[in-house]
């Protein structure tokens, strides 16, 4: 009965492992038909959710409290998937489209999919916490400078860059009366001092 209410405490609380939530929920059903069979399978599943937890607080403490405080000072409650993406985010500043961010965080993540990536990215967009560009025709790409700045993106390489901004963008726009601006973007495009160096090379040979 107690090992039971332990499946049963687990199978409720661990949210984020649901698939082996579900089968020991299936299993706890056929207790009393096959408890011979189950008892062992149980047991696995029981050491696979302590496992499981173990490694949650373990993910958990790898990340710093600069990171906690952020997604808290925006209203967002941390979690392993939110921690893993903002703190990607907060340690390249690439402008990481949701692909490329699944690839860094999966292989620590296995549980990690493409649509928590970008659920994940979408509530962080929503509290302020990240900014999406749009700059790439290719896809949505993401930031967590959130600071005044401007994005250049080399038509040769593909790569985002930061740039200062000696105004705001809002700063050289006059709007008529009525008109309230919540946001205000400036993309640039070119070609990078790299790539240019590769086209002066290329034409002198």
């Amino acid at each position: 009965m107690c090992l039971i209410r332990l499946v049963y405490y687990l199978t409720n609380t661990l949210q984020m492992y649901c698939e082996n939530m579900i089968r020991a929920k299936r299993f706890i059903k056929k207790m009393k038909k096959t408890e011979k069979k189950v008892a062992k399978r149980l047991f696995v599943y029981l050491v696979s959710f302590t496992f499981a937890l173990y490694q949650n607080l373990e993910e958990l403490q790898m990340y710093d409290s600069a990171t906690i405080e952020y997604l808290q000072s925006h209203g967002v409650k941390p979690s392993v998937q939110r921690l893993a993406v903002m703190g990607y985010l907060m340690a390249h500043h690439t402008h990481p489209s949701v692909e490329e961010i699944h690839s860094a965080l999966v292989a620590t993540l296995p549980t990690l999919s493409k649509a928590t990536v970008y659920n994940t990215l979408s509530l962080l967009v929503s509290k302020g916490a990240v900014c999406k560009l749009t700059i790439d025709e290719r896809g949505a790409c993401y930031d967590a400078v959130m600071g005044p700045h401007a994005h250049f993106l080399c038509r040769k390489c593909q790569r985002i860059y930061d740039v200062p901004l000696v105004n705001r963008p809002e700063q050289d726009v006059e709007l008529q009366n009525g008109f309230r601006l919540d946001s205000a973007d400036l993309y640039l495009r070119g070609l990078c001092p790299a790539c240019q160096t590769k086209v002066k090379v290329v034409s002198h040979l």
